[in-house]
């Protein structure tokens, strides 16, 4: 079963892969092994009960794919103050 962090780990994974449409390049900035970054997607997937990415060589999104991320474009900005506010927290 996956939590609401968890979801949101999985959520930020796949808007990254959305955005930068290459797991290599995923995998540097996120700091998670090319294989994290693939099983991610797969739990995601999983969740949703839908294909969200296209498996080819390229990065590329299906249709439902393309509705998360546009779900995913709707909470980073909240996601980012979330973090801010947390940050500013402990450093207070």
């Amino acid at each position: 079963m996956i939590d609401t962090f968890d979801l949101i780990d999985l959520l930020v994974v796949f808007g990254n892969l959305a955005e930068c449409k290459n797991y290599d390049t995923v995998s540097k900035k996120m700091h998670k092994s090319k294989r994290t970054i693939k099983n991610y997607i797969h739990l995601l997937e999983e969740y949703y009960n839908t294909i969200l990415i296209y498996n080819t060589e390229t990065i590329e999104l299906t249709e439902k794919g393309r509705e998360v991320y546009e779900i995913y474009k709707q909470i980073c900005p909240v996601l980012d103050e979330i973090m801010k506010k947390v940050n500013e927290f402990k450093n207070n």
